[in-house]
């Protein structure tokens, strides 16, 4: 009876530490670098010969769950044998000013032109959330000079415009490896009278251009926003880009690397065109054929030094 009881009692703590994504003994430790009340920044290094589980690893990162589960199983692989990882993750606000108490919503104000309307859930100016987009970058150094980008954005409140926008990165003296390039984008469509649906479309290769300006290079995809109508709404539109790219000068030089997402105010067609400016709000890959968008970028704090 004592063999059985023993048997259980091991079963229940392994089974407790598998529910509480128990991390490996020798698991590394993630660094924090910068962390502030709208974004932070963390590193993990020396991965090799370690147990670390990939999805523990971006998760402890910042990287959501919801775009975890989406990853393939290569590219799983090579964040496990990347030999070191950063991530930014950062929040983009609105005024609270702006947040009207009778209709629980607040006017966002874009950088260039336009101002749309978007509910809140919560009754009260002081305790909704004030913040509407989330970008996470995610960079790993997986050897042999090759660099793996990783963007995801995420509209925590959906946008009163809804065209087409882009999503993507820029390096220095960086290369784009064309057939790493993927992506996606999922939304939840919710009918009159009927449970949320979520919709998810891969991002084709002819929505997919890179960018050079300069010693700039990068990759970036175009996306379709959906409309909604007076019988269906949009919520949790999630969009995710990813490419590798080799580093191309000495050992020992340094590079910085922007991620942007450029949300366009106009109609614009999907054939619309992608550069590297400043125009937009911010400096990073985006639109060129509208004068009104505002573009989201999320820049490292420090550069990345090259080592082989």
């Amino acid at each position: 009876m004592k063999k059985y009881l023993i048997i259980i009692f091991l079963s229940l703590i392994l089974f407790t530490l598998v529910s509480f994504n128990y991390k490996p003994t020798n698991c590394i430790e993630i660094s924090t670098i910068v962390e502030t009340n709208t974004y932070s920044v963390k590193k993990v290094d020396n991965l090799e010969n370690t147990t670390v589980d990939s999805k523990y690893l971006l998760r402890e990162l910042g990287m959501s769950d919801d775009f975890i589960k989406e990853l393939s199983i290569n590219s799983l692989e090579e964040y496990k044998r990347a030999k070191y990882i950063y991530s930014f993750s950062q929040s983009f606000n609105y005024p609270k000013d702006d947040y009207d108490t009778s209709t629980n919503s607040v006017i966002i104000t874009e950088t260039y032109w336009g101002e749309g309307w978007a509910g809140s859930s919560n009754s009260s100016t002081n305790d909704f959330e004030d913040n509407y987009m989330k970008i996470t970058y995610t960079v790993a150094y997986l050897g042999d000079r090759e660099y793996k980008f990783s963007i995801d954005a995420e509209w925590l409140i959906t946008p009163f415009f809804r065209y087409t926008d882009s999503l993507g990165a820029i390096s220095m003296n960086m290369t784009v490896i064309n057939d790493s390039r993927q992506g996606w984008y999922s939304y939840d469509l919710v009918t009159k009278g009927t449970t949320a649906k979520n919709i998810k479309e891969s991002v084709s290769s002819s929505s997919m251009q890179n960018v050079i300006d300069g010693n700039w290079y990068g990759s970036a995809c175009l996306l379709k926003l959906p409309e909604s109508s007076i019988s269906t709404s949009i919520y949790n539109y999630k969009a995710h880009y990813e490419f590798n790219g080799h580093y191309i000068e000495d050992d020992g030089t340094y590079f910085n690397s922007i991620a942007s997402y450029d949300h366009a105010e106009v109609a614009l067609a999907l054939s619309s065109s992608l550069a590297i400016s400043d125009k937009g709000g911010s400096y990073g890959v985006g639109l060129t054929w509208s004068i009104k968008h505002t573009k989201r970028s999320v820049e490292f704090p420090t550069d990345f030094k090259f080592e082989l």
